[in-house]
């Protein structure tokens, strides 16, 4: 807090704070074929795909690299979406002990 106050009485300007967090890393497009190609061959879930990349090619992904694959916005790509909780309903009879 301090630091911001000096460099704002420094140099007259507000400090520009920089975004938190790690880079994200690219994904090589041969990856990313790969993934969208084993994905439309098995159709499976992005843990289950990881494991089954890993077994046939010997390439560790992780889950949530391959989930971000499925979610890109880019134009032709598949899009993945989480499948939602079912709604249960209780099926109820007219009247008690009708069967």
């Amino acid at each position: 807090m301090y630091q911001l106050i000096d460099q704002f009485k420094g140099c007259g300007e507000y400090p520009v704070l920089r975004q938190s967090g790690r880079k994200p890393e690219l994904i090589d497009e041969r990856i990313e074929a790969l993934i969208l190609g084993t994905y439309r061959a098995n159709n499976v879930s992005p843990t289950n795909l990881g494991k089954k990349i890993e077994e046939t090619y010997g390439i560790q992904i992780q889950h949530k690299r391959i989930y971000t694959v499925f979610v890109d916005p880019r134009p032709g790509g598949d899009q993945y979406k989480k499948r939602q909780q079912r709604m249960y309903v209780q099926y109820e009879r007219a009247h008690s002990l009708s069967m």
